[in-house]
């Protein structure tokens, strides 16, 4: 039902404009799909080196609502400090105070790449163990994924001749996941030593891949044609 809606509205609005976001039933299947966005003040009035966003540019998307897309596309960007897809249904927007409802059944394809809001197990202690993961490979058997954050770090002062001051600042936070037969994904650091405890049942075709495709463990491209050779193997 709540598809149906979604659809509904989201046509409604592209083929006229002037409705108002006030009209009752445009704003309520709105707010089926959306929060309202909590302002924690950390990037607000503060003078912080860097951005809580990799790209704070708003991209068409389309959004995933229970295995459906809908038919009409919404302005998103991903705010990876506070792991949130700020949703404008306007054209060019700029800024937003309304984010994509965060739920395991509504997921989004942002500038070539699927956004799911997925349990999480192991990794940064400080961060929820929740949270938005790109699909880098999505496979029948194997499937891996890729968290990108922005950590805020206080600004520290030298207390010393011999220590370094540091400004205020976001920095960038990389986490690979795992998951086998849709099972919890699981945290990894992409190296030799953790893929072949991973494929230890299957080393001999593993072993065959590392050796015919050299590759570095940070790069996404290399670990997407890895996963997906060992999910292909018969």
């Amino acid at each position: 039902m709540k598809t149906l809606v979604g659809i509904v509205i989201f046509t409604i609005y592209n083929l006229n404009a002037q409705i108002s976001l006030n009209d009752s039933r445009l704003s309520d299947a709105y707010k089926d799909l959306t929060n309202r966005i909590e302002r924690n003040g950390v990037s607000k009035g503060l003078d912080i080196k860097g951005s809580p966003y990799f790209n704070p540019k708003f991209k068409e998307a389309t959004v995933i609502y229970f295995e459906k897309p809908l038919d009409e596309k919404v302005q998103l960007r991903y705010n990876a400090f506070s792991d949130e897809l700020e949703m404008s249904l306007s054209p060019n927007p700029t800024e937003s105070d309304q984010a994509l409802i965060k739920n395991n059944n509504v997921f989004c394809e942002l500038d070539g790449e699927v956004f799911k809001y997925l349990p999480l197990s192991g990794g940064n202690k400080k961060l929820a163990k929740v949270g938005y993961v790109k699909e880098i490979y999505k496979g029948q058997r194997f499937s891996i994924y890729l968290r990108e954050r922005k950590v805020y770090r206080e600004a520290k002062k030298a207390r010393t001749s011999l220590e370094r001051s540091f400004p205020a600042r976001f920095t960038d936070e990389y986490e690979w996941y795992f998951q086998k037969n849709n099972g919890p994904l699981e945290f990894i650091k992409p190296n030799k030593k953790t893929f072949k405890a991973l494929f230890k049942a299957d080393l001999d075709h593993l072993i065959i891949f590392l050796k015919t495709k050299k590759g570095d463990f940070k790069d996404r491209e290399y670990l997407q044609k890895l996963v997906r050779f060992m999910d292909e193997i018969n």
